[in-house]
């Protein structure tokens, strides 16, 4: 079966270090283009992943979207500029997998999805910590009752980012820094598990620190559900060692995930103290992969612009209902 042309929007680290890549690795994939407002930028990029044959460089989107051979585009930039570039190639056609969050306010995602609708395209949106194997075992199991009722959700993750954030802490391009970076991602993990909407949530309690010209350095967050389960998270990014601890406490098991969110694919999981064997997956590429079937098979990807929409209303309640709190500025840890 042929393979579904995408194009990237936004040759950026996560580009180069992990979308190119994991691409070029999927058989249901071909890397037809890519759009930078610098054409070198853009045709450094398409010679470095050209392994399975020849991309397209732009520096003109209109030119990159309205090529009739593009099927995809993949929009990997800035939080800032996800709407706009998601609602262009919807309206050229094109089916479109958008980064998280996929965007920063919950009306403009509310405008991606009314806008891949009318196009007849699909819209994917990259939780990729939905496509990790111990992930999806636990997931699964507790949805089926397996562990029996899930009662609480705690969230842990530290990462020192060096320097200020990057666009992260731009106001044009971005809203939040560790809610964007993985806190968004957490959001994502509880809300999946939990399995119930944003509006049923009865109880919300957050405080949000922040440094003097930077956006949110760490965040705790925590929330209830009328006859269900608690949910707690905190999120950094300027201290620790880039772990993470997720854990779901039910009626009887204590299921605990151990540097399950980072970039290999791995970690550990317990279930009461003893270790799980899991299928590892390589996330990144399976949530391209099930985005290409999703084209192809005329289905909803996994994880819909409506799961999207869901935690960018948690993250405006994050803004509307969290303390946040003014702290000194601290030097980034070495």
């Amino acid at each position: 079966m042929k393979p579904v042309n995408i194009g990237i929007i936004g040759p950026g680290w996560a580009s180069y270090k992990l979308y190119g890549a994991f691409i070029l690795r999927r058989p249901e994939l071909n890397l037809h283009s890519v759009y930078s407002r610098s054409l070198a930028r853009a045709e450094n990029f398409a010679t470095e992943f050209s392994s399975k044959g020849p991309v397209r460089a732009f520096d003109d989107l209109g030119a990159m979207l309205a090529d009739e051979e593009l099927d995809a585009v993949a929009v990997v930039n800035p939080d800032g500029v996800h709407a706009k570039f998601s609602i262009l190639a919807a309206k050229a056609g094109k089916s479109v997998f958008v980064e998280k969050p996929m965007g920063i306010t919950s009306s403009e995602c509310e405008e991606m999805i009314a806008t891949c609708s009318a196009a007849k395209v699909k819209l994917a949106v990259g939780y990729r910590l939905r496509f990790h194997g111990g992930h999806q075992a636990i997931v699964n199991a507790l949805h089926a009752g397996t562990f029996g009722r899930l009662r609480h959700v705690r969230m842990h993750m530290e990462l020192a980012e060096f320097g200020n954030g990057g666009w992260r802490n731009r106001e044009d391009l971005g809203r939040w820094w560790a809610l964007s970076k993985f806190g968004t991602h957490m959001i994502d993990m509880a809300l999946w598990a939990v399995d119930r909407p944003v509006a049923e949530i009865k109880g919300f309690n957050g405080i949000i620190r922040q440094e003097e010209g930077r956006k949110d350095r760490d965040s705790s967050l925590s929330w209830a559900y009328d006859d269900g389960p608690s949910v707690q998270i905190f999120t950094t990014n300027v201290w620790g060692d880039s772990s993470s601890t997720l854990e779901f406490h039910t009626d009887t098991h204590i299921i605990e995930m151990i540097n399950t969110i980072g970039f290999d694919c791995g970690g550990s999981i317990r279930i009461d103290g003893e270790e799980l064997d899991y299928e590892l997956a390589w996330e990144f590429g399976e949530q391209f992969a099930d985005f290409a079937c999703a084209i192809r098979e005329d289905r909803e990807p996994m994880v819909t612009g409506a799961i999207g929409l869901e935690n960018v209303r948690l993250l405006e309640m994050c803004d509307e209902k969290a303390i946040t709190a003014q702290i000194p500025t601290v030097a980034p840890a070495r």
